[in-house]
């Protein structure tokens, strides 16, 4: 039983990205001494980067209870994470980095991977707005004082790339983790998650592998290059509106074995790779996501979509114009009014028009 509980809480400290390490450390000969800086290995990856919004007043106000909020949400976004086939790798404050490993696939099921990590994070979306745990911080009375109205919220972002997986750290501390501009970017998309008031980010990369059923789910909201980045990338979000759910108790515990609940979880992973199980279905039968896009009419989305094709041909009295139009549409949308104070502080004071170097690609200062 040792044994089988030190295995454990190496497979929890370490995650997937720490399985080589811990493989490597096993093939030693050399008894009782652990070599952790092994070689980096090159992989290709959806990562996806997760944050709670205001978490620096929740800590203050929380103090030493601040862990039981955290790992409230941490339950959520890795238990649904790993429900669709990614693994948790770091949690750092109110971030956590999720991976979703594409190597040594095949296009159809790289094509279902990223439509199942775009899944996981819409209905992690979902669930911390639905939880009894979390609802109970709505009525804390020390978060209502500093953030009157406070609910948990979430921004997340999506992207995918190369990265280079390995141990970082030294002989004293190490941390299995990813490396590479990728994995930075994700995390920048998420951050421009609070520019444009939207829940979910998706990069262009994210875009180009789903499906044409998923892309129809999709809005493309900017084009923009991050600072450090020479390349432009496409933004989309998906449309959810989390505070239209309601409040569900809290599940009880279920009165069979570990083990049992395992084998069911494996199993209903398993029937997901079936082709009868299609990842963008789940937004026309799932009725916490139906629910969250019943405010995003198609007339919103073809008004909007017209105004942003003014906004990057350059003809912003047009856009401003009718991207407004489409916000009051549905009662007030986050990425037109971004794009709409971004044009007015910078357009021509006296015309209102484009600056002449303007391209279509907008610097994102973060």
């Amino acid at each position: 039983k040792t044994i089988i509980k030190i295995g454990s809480l190496l497979a929890l400290g370490f995650g997937e990205a720490g399985a080589e390490i811990i493989g490597s450390n096993m093939k030693v000969a050399e008894a009782g001494i652990a070599n952790v800086m092994v070689p980096g290995k090159r992989v290709v990856a959806i990562f996806g980067f997760c944050s709670v919004r205001d978490f620096t007043v929740a800590t203050e106000i929380l103090q030493d209870k601040v862990m039981v909020f955290v790992n409230a949400i941490g339950e959520i976004v890795h238990g649904l994470v790993e429900e669709y086939f990614g693994a948790p790798n770091k949690n750092v404050g109110e971030s956590f980095l999720l991976v979703w490993r594409l190597n040594q696939m095949s296009s159809s099921r790289r094509r279902k991977t990223t439509e199942f990590a775009v899944l996981a994070f819409c209905k992690v979306l979902a669930a911390i707005n639905v939880s009894g745990v979390l609802a109970e911080y709505r009525e804390h009375p020390g978060l209502l004082m500093k953030l009157p109205g406070y609910r948990v919220q979430m921004g997340f972002g999506l992207h995918s790339g190369w990265a280079i997986e390995g141990a970082i750290g030294s002989e004293f501390k190490v941390d299995a983790s990813y490396l590479s501009a990728n994995v930075k970017l994700a995390n920048s998309i998420e951050t421009a998650t609070q520019t444009y008031d939207a829940n979910i980010l998706l990069s262009g990369e994210i875009y180009s592998g789903i499906s044409y059923e998923m892309r129809r789910l999709c809005r493309q909201i900017d084009v923009v290059r991050f600072p450090g980045s020479t390349s432009a990338m496409r933004l989309f979000t998906i449309d959810l509106e989390p505070t239209r759910v309601k409040v569900r108790p809290s599940p009880s515990r279920p009165d069979k074995s570990r083990y049992k609940l395992r084998m069911m979880r494996e199993a209903t992973k398993e029937a997901r790779w079936l082709s009868t199980y299609v990842p963008s279905d789940q937004f026309t039968s799932d009725q916490l996501l139906v629910t969250m896009r019943e405010r995003f009419v198609p007339a919103f989305a073809q008004r909007f979509e017209m105004g942003f094709r003014n906004y990057e041909c350059g003809e912003w009295n047009d856009a401003c114009r009718i991207l407004f139009e489409a916000s009051e549409l549905i009662g007030g949308d986050g990425p037109a009014r971004a794009l709409i104070s971004f044009m007015n502080s910078i357009s021509s004071p006296i015309d209102g028009s484009a600056p002449k170097s303007w391209r279509g690609v907008r610097l994102l200062d973060l």
